[in-house]
């Protein structure tokens, strides 16, 4: 049976070798080396305020700048 637990973390932790809580509580993605899989209606957000998110609501997909002045720039080549 699963259980809730407090715990506090000091210089980050390192899971297996993968991902990385640091002091301030974030988590860190190293490297991926294998697919990640989501859920409907759960974003992978991007930027400090999260300001890029991609994600599928069971029906469409959604690549989205939620940053009011902000560019989605999407490239095929650097010129």
């Amino acid at each position: 049976m699963a259980t809730h637990h407090n715990f506090r973390i000091k210089n980050g932790l390192e899971v297996g070798g993968q991902l990385i809580v640091t002091s301030s509580g974030a988590l860190v993605v190293s490297s991926v080396q294998s697919n990640l899989s989501f859920n409907d209606n759960i974003k992978a957000k991007f930027g400090n305020g999260s300001d890029l998110q991609i994600y599928h609501d069971g029906t469409d997909s959604h690549i989205q700048n939620t940053q009011n002045n902000g560019v989605l720039r999407i490239r095929s080549q650097e010129t």
